[in-house]
């Protein structure tokens, strides 16, 4: 299993554990209590600068420059410290849902003005409302048909069932050690693969030197 197959995979059981422990979202079939996003977060939109690509060329580092939808390239500064979320809010990703929409940034990082960016508050857990928001169709809070937009004012007043804080933080945690877990699968599966593929070329190297060919039902195995 690749890095990529393990985060396929956890971005399809991640959403069955949100459904199992809390419902759908959208409709709060177990009837949570419900608050609106904008009071469940602290607003850090008003720190985000856009850096053209151009002088992104001349500034590379090792600080991740984020834009609507993760990652899209690395400066030399950084401008957010710590873990917050993140939330797409321009593009037709908004409509076409093709990535998540909502995904959560941690360290030191840039983010340009094409998401905002959330802190969590006492009792709200970011790994919960990341999930609650990328299993809503936000649709009806979305403005603009050639250039889908979700403006701040919308965000906010997205309403969003509320667990005990409890439950949201055993959620996390239990996200967290399942992406550990496929993590390391993975790695072991990458390094398993690789040493296969040294221990083949060094048989290889070894049947040319001594003159012998190993036998075809071999390489064909």
């Amino acid at each position: 299993m690749s890095k990529l197959q393990a985060q396929k995979k956890a971005a399809e059981i991640i959403p069955a554990l949100f459904l199992d422990m809390f419902g759908d979202p959208a409709t709060n079939p177990k009837g949570w209590p419900t608050a609106s996003f904008g009071d469940l977060v602290v607003n850090r939109d008003g720190a985000r600068r856009p850096v053209k690509s151009a002088d992104r060329a001349s500034r590379q580092g090792q600080y991740p420059y984020y834009g609507a939808s993760g990652v899209i390239d690395f400066v030399d500064q950084y401008i957010y410290d710590g873990t917050h979320l993140l939330i797409a809010e321009d593009g037709a990703n908004l409509v076409s849902r093709s990535t998540p929409i909502a995904f959560k940034a941690t360290g030191r990082y840039w983010v340009n003005n094409h998401a905002h960016v959330v802190a969590q508050k006492a009792g709200t857990d970011l790994s919960y409302l990341e999930v609650a928001l990328n299993l809503r169709d936000l649709r009806d809070f979305i403005t603009g048909s050639a250039q889908p937009k979700l403006t701040q004012a919308n965000l906010n007043a997205i309403l969003v069932a509320v667990p005990p804080a409890k439950e949201q933080a055993r959620f996390a945690e239990l996200t967290t050690h399942l992406l550990s877990i496929q993590e390391q699968q993975a790695n072991a599966l990458s390094k398993a693969e690789k040493t296969f593929s040294a221990l083949l070329a060094r048989a290889f190297s070894e049947s040319r030197l001594t003159g012998s060919q190993l036998p075809a039902e071999e390489i064909a195995a």
